[in-house]
């Protein structure tokens, strides 16, 4: 009955959607960072600043949880996630736009 507890459901239910959320998200980053930098230097950090993430934003989540609540480490999330919106929006209105032709090879039948 344990598992039952609305904390837990509330906690499921926000890392299905990070999962969702965070496959689109990434393709736009990566994306967005190989445009943005012409030296080539910011795409490999790309790949591995989500584990050096993943082991700091463990060790600091668990460090808000309170017991049986994870409200404080929600909050601290959300507000994270609007920095991140906000910075993310604010780099795309800075950069120029790319126009992008794409040759489709000609089928001779």
């Amino acid at each position: 009955m344990m598992y039952a507890a609305p904390s837990y459901r509330l906690f499921f239910i926000g890392c299905a959607l990070f999962g969702f959320y965070w496959n689109f998200y990434l393709t736009l980053h990566l994306g967005m960072v190989a445009r943005a930098d012409n030296t080539g230097r910011g795409i490999v950090l790309c790949g591995v600043a989500p584990s050096i993430g993943t082991v700091i934003g463990s060790f600091l989540g668990g460090l808000l949880v309170e017991g049986t609540s994870y409200l404080s480490s929600a909050r601290t999330g959300s507000i994270l996630c609007i920095i991140g919106i906000a910075c993310t929006l604010a780099t795309m209105t800075r950069m120029k736009s790319v126009k992008v032709f794409v040759s489709t090879p000609h089928v001779l039948s």
